[in-house]
């Protein structure tokens, strides 16, 4: 996080840390990404514009408190997270459907430790955004590159390249926690629970822009199921690591001061 200060600050942005609704320094419940988390957004954008006074808080609420359990069940219940089926509850929380009304230039940036909000979500938006000629900074020289996917003949990995793809069927079995990140270590390790495909080892950095998309024939033995793709560099320069849950290491978003040291954890 000071490394978005140190290089957002010099070029003439202003960064700012915000804690949403129910999260850990803030007061409130958790709608996870609609009103609330909106509107909570907008108020600090005008507290820092001075068009509303800021206050300090006395307590600080959460989905684990007792003040939101009415609202912690109607969330678990009307998301149908079971299914993962989009439905109009969604639609507060689905802000592609408001990009015509934005109006100021974006510039995006987003970070790699969520596993709700992923990349892909703000790559959609982004598409969003084009369609309504709201200004961005897209990458320079971007092309539109399709990768084709092909079964190897030793059944550890399969193929990643521009060459033609394999109709060659690949089968694994589901695990109950598929938001684990040890599915993507060891890559040529061979394991029932994922399907790795591998590109040859790139010759020069490549940088992959906009939002990406995956097209496969999929047949499952369950009536309900979920299928997570993942993108993953296995190179070794600048390897993004998820302290955020390792025993006596603190992550922080900044220098610090008397009153707020800038520590996460």
């Amino acid at each position: 996080m000071h490394r978005m200060v140190s290089t957002y600050v010099p070029r003439g942005y202003a960064v700012a840390f915000v804690d949403m609704p129910g999260t850990f320094r803030s007061t409130g419940c958790s709608d996870v990404g609609a009103d609330l988390e909106v509107l909570g957004t907008k108020a600090v954008i005008d507290w820092l514009n001075n068009r509303v006074p800021g206050y300090n808080a006395d307590y600080v609420s959460n989905d684990a408190s007792p003040r939101c359990v009415e609202l912690t069940d109607e969330i678990e219940q009307d998301s149908d997270t079971r299914t993962g089926s989009y439905s109009r509850w969604w639609d507060p929380r689905n802000y592609n459907l408001d990009a015509r009304n934005v109006h100021a230039s974006v510039y995006v940036v987003h970070g790699l430790g969520d596993e709700n909000v992923k990349t892909r979500h703000f790559g959609e938006w982004w598409d969003q955004l084009q369609r309504y000629d709201v200004p961005r900074w897209p990458a320079v020289g971007a092309r539109q590159t399709t990768l084709k996917l092909s079964k190897a003949a030793d059944a550890k990995t399969g193929g990643l390249s521009i060459a033609a793809a394999s109709s060659d069927p690949v089968s694994f079995t589901g695990t109950d926690d598929p938001s684990v990140d040890t599915v993507v270590l060891d890559p040529t390790t061979a394991r029932p629970d994922r399907a790795v495909f591998l590109s040859d080892e790139l010759e020069k950095a490549v940088r992959v822009t906009g939002t990406g998309k995956v097209t496969v024939r999929v047949k499952s033995n369950k009536i309900a199921t979920g299928i997570k793709a993942r993108l993953v560099d296995y190179g070794t320069a600048n390897r993004y690591t998820n302290v955020t849950n390792v025993p006596n290491t603190s992550v922080y978003w900044g220098d610090g001061n008397a009153l707020d040291t800038g520590c996460y954890a």
